[in-house]
Order: structure tokens, then C-alpha cells, then sequence
């Protein structure tokens, strides 16, 4: 005996039943249950790489037309006695260029860069050399993807930040000064063969590829304290 018409048209709604419970805030699919239309506010990630060795913040204002990152490369030069940390930081406010649900790209015309030496491997250690380039010989591109939630409630997303640089002239000018060589040796024993940063002294050419993965701060008990530039971080989680 053939189904009724009856029959087939329950059997049909029964099978869209989970893909309309999936639909929210702007769609169901890419990855989150939820996705955010229009995103907004703001969110923090860590490096599918390098993980917590690049942190990003990025922060999305709507009714001001802003996209703004703040991201920060922290790496080791292990060839020192005591472990030099040098710290790559950098900064832009953009425009909002294209955006659907779940998904922002972002227009940016200037970067600030800066880099902090520190004389050991922690924040306890002073600073021996600091110098920040703003606007730096940079060019900067950034995006957002799948921003929503998923079927538990968790952040998901992505970000996909390239900062492109020509540090020639800047190099050249803390190898002219005292200990200066010193601090070019240590950037560069830092950076060596790292897979999301790079940087190359004989030509200036210095690249940072950040492809994140969206994290909640609190929840997972990381610090972004370090990142204030766009909005105040969370705080750091307790001891």
C-alpha cells in the first residue's frame, strides 16, 4: 500500500524539524548552532599554531562603522643564559568592508607596532628595549568567521589577521645604537623557524599569519590583560 500525501507531508516537516531548531540569531550552519547578525562586541582568540604564543582581541562597534584588533606575539630567544622574552604587539582600527552572519571583513589603511625586549623570560623581568612604530611600515588584514555559539552555548569562531612589514630601516636603526645588536640577535633567535611569525634581518621583511581560534577568556582561564587597546580585557584569572 503506497503512504497517503498526509503521511509524506508529516514525514517531510519532521525532517526540517532539526535544521529550523538549528536557525538563530543569524542562521544556523558554518560551524555554530548560532550565528551572530550582525556581529558585535567583542571577542578573543588564540593562535591555531602557536597557540597562547599569539593572542588576538578583536572588537566589532556597529553603530560607529568600527573593526578594531589588538594582537600581541609573545616568543622566547632560549639561547640566552637567562630566557630573553620579546614581545611583538600590534594595533589597528579599521572600517567595516563586507559582513553577513557570522562573518566580518575589515578595511584597515595604518597599524601601530610595537616591540618590547624584557631581560628575562616574564612580565617581572624589566624592559630593556621598547620602541613603538605608529603608523609602521605595515600593511594589515584582518576577518571574522562563524562568530556565533554552538549547540552548548560555547563561543565559536575564527579570525584571519596578516600583518605584512618592511622593518628594514627600523632594524637599521637599533643596530646603530648601543646594544642594539644585541636586541636584533634576540628578535631573531626568537622568531627562528616559527611557522606564524617570521622575520628576516638581511631584508627587513617581518610577517605575523594569525589564524585564531575564538576562546572565552574567563571560562578558560586566560589572560588578556596585555591586549587593551581596542576595549578593556577581561581580567587575568585568579591564582
Amino acid at each position: 500500500m503506497r503512504p497517503s500525501r498526509l503521511v509524506l507531508f508529516l514525514a517531510a516537516l519532521l525532517l526540517l524539524a532539526p535544521a529550523a531548531a538549528l536557525a538563530g540569531k543569524g542562521g544556523g550552519g558554518g560551524g555554530g548552532a548560532l550565528l551572530d547578525d550582525p556581529v558585535e562586541g567583542d571577542y578573543f582568540f588564540l593562535d591555531k599554531i602557536s597557540a597562547d604564543k599569539i593572542r588576538s582581541l578583536a572588537s566589532v562597534d556597529q553603530k560607529g562603522n568600527e573593526f578594531c584588533v589588538n594582537a600581541i606575539a609573545t616568543y622566547l630567544d632560549t639561547t640566552t643564559t637567562l630566557n630573553t622574552r620579546v614581545e611583538f604587539e600590534f594595533f589597528s582600527v579599521g572600517t567595516i568592508d563586507k559582513q553577513g552572519p557570522g562573518k566580518l571583513d575589515g578595511l584597515f589603511s595604518s597599524v601601530s607596532l610595537t616591540l618590547n625586549v624584557y631581560a628575562g623570560p616574564t612580565l617581572l623581568f624589566p624592559i630593556i628595549f621598547t620602541s613603538t612604530l605608529d603608523p609602521a611600515p605595515c600593511e594589515f588584514d584582518a576577518k571574522l568567521g562563524k562568530i556565533g555559539e554552538d549547540d552548548d552555548g560555547d563561543p565559536t569562531g575564527h579570525i584571519k589577521a596578516d600583518l605584512v612589514c618592511d622593518l628594514s630601516g627600523f632594524l637599521a636603526g637599533v643596530m646603530g645604537e648601543k646594544g642594539g645588536e644585541a636586541i636584533v640577535d634576540s628578535v631573531a633567535f626568537a622568531l627562528d623557524k616559527k611557522k606564524s611569525i617570521r622575520l628576516r634581518v638581511q631584508t627587513g621583511d617581518f610577517r605575523v599569519n594569525h589564524n585564531g581560534f575564538r576562546v572565552d577568556p574567563i571560562a578558560d582561564g586566560l589572560d588578556f590583560s596585555q591586549l587593551t587597546s581596542c576595549d578593556p580585557p577581561p581580567p587575568p584569572p585568579p591564582e
